[in-house]
């Protein structure tokens, strides 16, 4: 008999790693009883002896795995104590908390007795631990199992028990809302769930009552409305007219009409369901069908997977495909993955050329490499499974020939397929073919024209032709809104391609603004008319960035005269406050700020720049970094004596930069410590000997960035000069003259020897100089 082999440490590590890599990225190629019986195998054939968390966790995913789930206790109960032993403190703790929590998940499956007397237990362990934001995943995995044993009442305890364990708020506010709101989300779905249908329709009562409580208060929006309603309307759809009936009553007469269109889609999503928990299928598809967009918050999709599966549910296979191809082309989180499902059942019993299509664009990506450029830690395709993949893609879209050989999905896969395949071809041979192909495709004008297309055949007959055929070309404009904002964006973007193309900017730029107003045409004609439109037409956020981006052209300056700068900021402030109306966002502020600037409106650029801090504070930076601002009207401040304001920005720059993760940190380091230097340079009136001192400190503490720029030097200089500390103002001013003359910067230079004179003939004449403080010429 063969001898175990023992393994523990680091080689344990590894060799765990390895297993679990084998059993997750082989679901799909091998038989499951293989699958399992070959991971079992090798279980037992290891001795294995974890010695640190992780180990000990990924060595009973490994007994779960394979179905064994006593030998993945016994395992937990085994190695906890010596583990525990050689911890310390909060890390002691913290593992006794993970241990419980993996006993009571296993306990969940088959014993309800163990799984609450662990659960109560893990509870306390909780609750004494005090580092909360690491466990809270933990609450939730909790009351799932309270759900799959069917314990409703324990699961309203401990759901309250899990609002109340996270951070708590002030009462009237909108976290404090939001979490009563969720209890009683949850208390109907529960009570639903549970078959008490009169206590369901209570707490949604109760739902509703407290969600007027918060509209009159002014903390609860209509989209918090929105969620509560998709919340329970599969659970009390009697009673979800009314929710609707005050979602209406939101929409305002000055609203914009991209505002209203995304609300009337909201609803209606909430009416389709609804009607399909009242067992009304036709009405809920007919209904669902009109409302089936991309929606500003709807990053999941749900919505479109529950209409493909109505739709399957009413025997409308073809038009289901349909709409499953379109997620798949679009490569929708959630859904696609859904329709590979979908296909891979229906393929065979409802031979739809949809189903094989779906396919043969997973087996595409996955040769193509497309998912492991998405997710780098998946395990690369072995060539084995190429082989395997091929062979399926090939027999996949043969079979989809058969079914119709002239649909036009089989020419778009084919023009992804072969743009994937670039490098097996002749670059000239390869851009001939890629033009013929999309000059034979836009002949057809009802073929949909994606942003993807249209950029290939720019690029290649640029490559071909030069770029001067596409600037002169007839515009072909893509199908929907969004894919012409995404050229508006994307076309020639890459750097070799601008540095290639540079003498062509401004034309190239003239062509993208075409493209942002049909873009603009499109997205507004969908509102204004309520009828048809591509999916991602109804994505107002979609709309606002374009009009982010068609202001951000507008407030460039490097292509205007002064006057038509004037006019055209105008404009982007228009588009930018419309913005803002529509979908809120950092960028849609950055560009009320730019536009201010370029006017020379110092109160609505210092105003402006404080409405865009604090909605960054609130929701986020997005691509919006401080330094990008605070250069530019620090010196409006300065002038308006308003120096404690910009003491408080230089607070705020560090703020912003402490929380920024490290690697961004070191990205933004020297732009950082550039504007820091600059708002420092413009608060001496305050304390000057204190700004003279932190000045030099950050001078001499990043070595790396001030010999850049030999102005930081000279305003150490001057300040020590103003103070009288002519030493010190010496030796700054040789400084600032040293690298003005490496740089050939002639006005430091003769600032420099200036002064540097002046000082010397003082020291000579011991006579004080009547010059007035430098800051005072700002």
């Amino acid at each position: 008999m063969a001898t175990n082999t023992i393994l523990s440490g680091y080689e344990l590590s590894s060799w765990l790693t390895t297993q679990l890599d084998f059993f997750y990225n082989n679901q799909e190629g091998l038989e499951k009883e293989i699958l399992i019986s070959t991971l079992k195998n090798r279980l037992t054939q290891t001795e294995c002896h974890p010695d640190d968390s992780q180990s000990l966790f990924d060595y009973h995913r490994l007994w779960i795995a394979v179905g064994d789930t006593s030998r993945a206790l016994h395992t937990l109960e085994q190695f906890e104590s010596s583990i525990s032993d050689t911890l310390e403190g909060m890390n002691q703790q913290y593992f006794s908390v993970l241990v419980s929590y993996w006993k009571t998940n296993l306990y969940a499956g088959h014993d309800k007795d163990k799984f609450i007397a662990e659960g109560d237990s893990l509870i306390q362990k909780l609750q004494a631990y005090p580092n909360r934001d690491h466990v809270l995943y933990i609450w939730d995995k909790l009351i799932d199992g309270c759900a799959f044993l069917a314990l409703w009442d324990r699961y309203r305890q401990l759901y309250r028990l899990k609002i109340a364990y996270q951070p708590q708020f002030s009462e009237d506010s909108v976290h404090f809302i939001e979490g009563q709101l969720a209890i009683l989300s949850e208390d109907c779905r529960s009570y639903s769930t549970e078959g008490n249908k009169a206590e369901a329709i209570a707490s949604a009562q109760k739902l509703i009552n407290r969600l007027k409580e918060g509209q009159s208060q002014g903390k609860v929006t209509q989209k918090i409305w929105i969620d509560n309603a998709n919340a329970i309307v599969y659970q009390v759809p009697e009673i979800i007219d009314e929710m609707i009936n005050h979602i209406k009553n939101y929409a305002e007469n000055d609203w914009h009409i991209a505002k209203k269109r995304d609300l009337d889609i909201s609803i209606k999503q909430i009416e389709a369901r609804s009607k399909y928990a009242q067992s009304k299928l036709d009405e809920a598809i007919n209904i669902g069908l009109s409302a089936n967009y991309e929606l500003m918050y709807d990053t999941n999709y749900f919505f479109t997977m529950e209409l493909i599966d109505w739709l399957i549910e009413a025997n409308q296979i073809d038009k289901a495909g349909e709409i499953a191809l379109d997620t798949v082309l679009l490569d929708l989180p959630n859904v696609s993955t859904h329709a590979y499902k979908i296909a891979s059942r229906l393929q065979n019993t409802h031979p739809s050329i949809y189903w094989h299509l779906i396919l043969c664009w997973d087996y595409c990506r996955q040769l193509t490499g497309f998912y492991h450029d998405k997710n780098p830690n998946l395990a690369p395709i072995s060539d084995e499974q190429k082989i395997i993949i091929q062979n399926a893609f090939n027999e996949t879209f043969a079979a989809a020939k058969q079914i119709d050989s002239n649909h036009v999905g089989l020419e778009v896969l084919e023009f992804y397929y072969f743009r994937q395949r670039k490098n097996e071809f002749n670059a000239v041979d390869y851009h001939k073919q890629i033009v013929q192909q999309c000059e034979l495709y836009f002949s057809n004008a009802n073929n949909y024209r994606s942003m993807g297309r249209i950029c290939a055949y720019y690029r290649s007959k640029a490559y071909l032709e030069g770029i001067e055929s596409v600037i002169n070309a007839e515009l072909i404009t893509a199908s929907e809104a969004t894919e012409n904002l995404y050229i508006s964006v994307d076309l020639f973007l890459s750097d070799e391609e601008w540095e290639q193309y540079v003498d062509y900017r401004k034309d190239i730029t003239t062509l993208k603004i075409k493209y942002q107003e049909i873009a603009k045409k499109q997205f507004e004609h969908f509102f204004e008319t309520g009828g048809n439109g591509h999916f991602r037409d109804g994505n107002i956020h979609n709309y606002s960035m374009l009009l982010r981006n068609i202001s951000s052209e507008l407030c460039e300056s490097y292509n205007k005269s002064p006057e038509e700068l004037i006019v055209s900021s105008k404009t982007a402030i228009e588009l930018s406050t419309l913005a803002i109306s529509i979908s809120p966002f950092a960028e849609h502020y950055y560009g009320l700020f730019t536009a201010y600037a370029n006017l020379k409106d110092e109160n609505a650029m210092i105003e402006s720049a404080e409405s865009l801090w604090q909605f960054s504070v609130r929701y986020g930076f997005s691509r919006f970094m401080p330094q990008k601002i605070v250069t530019k009207f620090a010196r409006s401040l300065h002038n308006q004596g308003r120096h404690a304001e910009i003491q408080t920005w230089i607070e705020r720059l560090e703020q912003w930069f402490a929380w920024l993760p490290r690697e961004q940190q070191e990205e933004q380091n020297e732009s950082y410590f550039f504007s820091r230097i600059f708002l420092l340079s413009h608060i001496v009136t305050l304390n000057p000997e204190t700004s003279a001192l932190r000045l030099e400190k950050e001078l001499t503490s990043n070595p790396a960035y001030w010999d850049k720029d030999e102005t930081i030097a000279l305003n150490i200089a001057c300040i020590y000069r103003d103070l009288e500390q002519l030493d010190k103002a010496v030796e700054f001013y040789q400084l600032a003259l040293g690298l003005a003359q490496k740089y050939e910067y002639q006005p430091v230079i003769e600032v420099a020897e200036r002064n540097l004179k002046t000082i010397k003939d003082r020291l000579n004449t011991n006579t004080n100089s009547n010059q007035k403080p430098w800051w005072k010429f700002w």
